[in-house]
């Protein structure tokens, strides 16, 4: 679907441009894998195995539908202190 700054931010009407996000659709199966070999996933983390990055991710329903949010990544600590990731959002299909 495309990328929020956070969460709260996210309104499912609202049009986001798809470009923004580094992967266009995540399949989460079961024991842990997804349908990349680099991404696993346990609990609330996606796990990234190319960036090592631990990617919190959330589920929400809005208007009846399902949505996940994952953290976009990008961790440095070249960033400010009060830096956030901002958040890729992906609809159930």
């Amino acid at each position: 679907m495309g990328v929020v700054k956070t969460i709260q931010d996210f309104q499912p009407d609202q049009r986001l441009d798809p470009r923004r996000a580094p992967w266009p659709t995540l399949e989460l199966k079961d024991k842990g894998k997804t349908d990349q070999a680099t991404r696993i996933w346990s609990k609330h983390l996606l796990l990234d195995l190319t960036t090592f990055e631990a990617l919190e991710m959330k589920q929400l329903e809005r208007l009846g539908d399902d949505y996940l949010f994952i953290e976009m990544g990008g961790f440095s600590t070249r960033h400010p202190v009060d830096w956030k990731s901002t958040w890729v959002v992906l609809q159930r299909q």
